[in-house]
């Protein structure tokens, strides 16, 4: 800074600082105004204090729940997964019963619109029941000839 700008500067600052008559009669309003703006200010500043140990508190809540949140995804992520193996392994098993079915040697009945299973069932039925009929006589043939013999020789006949 020059010189000739320090000589006055120098001598200026007394009479920045020398209180007039007007600023004598302005310094009662400033004062309460400045105070007024103080207690304005001091209460801003204890309400916003006050929004930030709420806010911090609601934070600190939140993010326990988050963690909670992600603490319980977490164990139900792996519980779902096992889950998926566990499914895909009785989904493998099952295609492999498919597969052996398919290679098993196995009656195949290939119905039309004038065939349903009924009839066909009822069909197989008659025929079991055929080969029973064609043993049965003989049974009461054998029965009726032992009971002859039984007869005769508790008679003597």
């Amino acid at each position: 800074m020059p010189e000739h700008l320090r000589r006055a500067s120098r001598s200026l600052l007394p009479r920045r600082l020398r209180p007039t008559r007007a600023s004598r009669a302005v310094r009662p309003r400033f004062d309460a105004a400045a105070a007024q703006l103080s207690a304005q200010g001091q209460a801003q500043l204890d309400e916003g204090r006050a929004q930030l140990k709420s806010g911090q508190a609601e934070y600190a809540d939140g993010l326990s729940q988050w963690e909670n949140g992600a603490a319980e995804l977490a164990d139900k992520r792996a519980q779902a997964e096992a889950e998926f193996a566990d499914a895909e392994a009785q989904l493998a098993d099952a295609q492999a019963e498919v597969d052996d079915i398919a290679t098993m040697d196995a009656d195949v009945y290939a119905l039309d619109l004038k065939k349903n299973i009924g009839a066909e069932s009822f069909r197989s039925d008659a025929g079991r029941i055929d080969q029973i009929a064609q043993a049965f006589p003989l049974l009461f043939f054998l029965v009726a000839a032992f009971g002859f013999a039984y007869d005769y020789d508790a008679h003597g006949r």
